[in-house]
């Protein structure tokens, strides 16, 4: 799942930012940033409406935040952001084992993109 490797990243490139190691930070912040960059690719506006333009500009938030922290050093303005994912990763798989537990959504309503 996106949102699991994309806190790992965030946490991991935290702790290279404490640590200041400059490498370690562009590495897993850029991976972040990637995976973020790739999140919002997958939503759909014509069809996700408000939900899909919500996370876009939360997307945007953290890009943003994780641009600002890499360019001041400031490894604590990260941490909003990896609680706020944390957040969104613990709602989608709550989410994922209700419809676990329901009946499949039917062949022409799942497009497998979020949004």
């Amino acid at each position: 799942m996106f949102y699991r490797e994309l806190l790992k990243s965030l946490r991991t490139g935290q702790a290279h930012l404490e640590a200041q190691d400059i490498e370690g930070k562009a590495e897993y912040l850029g991976s972040a940033r990637a995976l973020l960059l790739e999140l919002l690719g997958a939503l759909s506006m014509d069809h996700g409406g408000e939900l899909a333009a919500r996370l876009a500009s939360l997307y945007s938030y953290f890009l943003h935040e994780i641009d600002e922290a890499s360019r001041v050093l400031d490894a604590a303005r990260l941490t909003p952001v990896i609680d706020m994912v944390a957040q969104l990763e613990e709602a989608w798989s709550h989410a994922a084992l209700q419809l676990a537990g329901s009946d499949p959504p039917s062949a022409g309503g799942a497009s497998g993109r979020v949004g």
